[in-house]
């Protein structure tokens, strides 16, 4: 697994030419590679060269319905937060290790969510595993299938379980996504209650709104509960333009009295791309080719974490700085948009 973020990506985010994030890249001491005439780079140079004020974010992925694809917008997600710089964590929570699994880890050698907490002795920290630079990973197993059990038989606290080992470990990232499994249940609800915010994958399907609904209520009944406000977006997935099943799934969505003002802008559409990326084990950004799929996948991840307005705030702040005639902490200072 390689993903990249290539420097035409970069250009057309910061608003500026190609041959400015070229020279930007040539000047300094940072890592970039060219292949068939493209310049491409990973997390630390991106780090580097987006430095974006972002406000730490966990984010828990939730619908009860399976085959919506949540696992790979999950998986895309996190790893194109990663190629804008943002650390990220994964914390798989399915007992089925799909997120694990695509991110090329053998759960079975690794320790997992159930053992911190049915053992006193293994630390969150002890679950982490680095898979790519930028994007580290508490893997999953069949073990986790006792997390709902314990959770329940032992009465722990669901406010508290999962958000105090997030607490642990949240200042070294910038993202934490939790990958949760198909199901209602105290697992998902101690996710939603660690969450800054739960995102539900919906696919053009007869059940798709019953899934969804289903989850919004658990999610609703979970805040009340606790007293807790559980902000919830949504994300259309599979999206074919083709089909009148994807434009009436998106037209009710769009039009649902509770739903509608919760779903997000960005929507993907069906692509065999992200399909073809996971069994071949790499990242739908390992490639440098453009693709709707990761036009798509960009965009939602931009939405989502507010790219674009960190940006502006970084703009306004070096601007400020200029007119105030301090140096520009930013990279390309003869171009007040890098």
């Amino acid at each position: 697994m390689e993903p990249k973020m290539t420097a035409k990506d970069a250009a057309d985010f910061l608003g500026v030419s190609l041959q400015a994030i070229n020279k930007t890249l040539k000047s300094k001491e940072v890592d970039y590679r060219k292949s068939a005439n493209r310049l491409y780079f990973g997390h630390d140079t991106a780090r580097t060269i987006f430095d974006l004020p972002i406000k730490r974010k966990k984010i828990a992925f939730q619908i009860v319905k399976g085959g919506t694809g949540k696992t790979a917008i999950a998986l895309n997600f996190a790893i194109r937060a990663s190629l804008y710089g943002l650390r990220v964590l994964c914390v798989d929570l399915d007992q089925q290790g799909n997120l694990t699994d695509l991110l090329g880890v053998d759960g079975d050698e690794h320790a997992c969510l159930i053992d911190s907490i049915t053992d006193p002795t293994v630390h969150f920290k002890d679950l982490i595993v680095s898979v790519l630079p930028g994007l580290d990973l508490v893997p999953s197993n069949l073990d986790n299938a006792l997390l709902e059990n314990t959770l329940t038989i032992k009465k722990i606290r669901l406010d508290r379980v999962y958000s105090q080992r997030l607490a642990s470990v949240e200042e070294d990232y910038d993202l934490i996504v939790l990958d949760c499994p198909p199901a209602l249940g105290s697992n998902n609800a101690a996710a939603a209650l660690a969450a800054d915010k739960v995102i539900a994958v919906v696919d053009p399907d007869r059940n798709a709104l019953k899934g969804l609904q289903f989850t919004y209520e658990e999610v609703s009944r979970i805040g009340s509960d606790f007293d807790q406000q559980i902000p919830i977006g949504i994300v259309l997935n599979k999206f074919d333009k083709r089909t009148s099943l994807s434009h009436d799934t998106l037209e009710m969505l769009i039009k649902h009295e509770v739903f509608g003002p919760l779903l997000y802008k960005s929507y993907v559409g069906t692509n065999q791309q992200i399909p073809n990326a996971n069994a071949s084990l790499v990242t739908l950004f390992d490639n440098l080719r453009d693709s709707s799929a990761k036009m798509d996948i960009d965009l939602l991840t931009r939405e989502v974490l507010d790219l674009d307005g960190a940006l502006s705030m970084k703009k306004q702040k070096t601007e400020g700085m200029n007119s105030a005639g301090m140096d520009s902490p930013v990279l390309g200072q003869q171009d007040p948009m890098i």
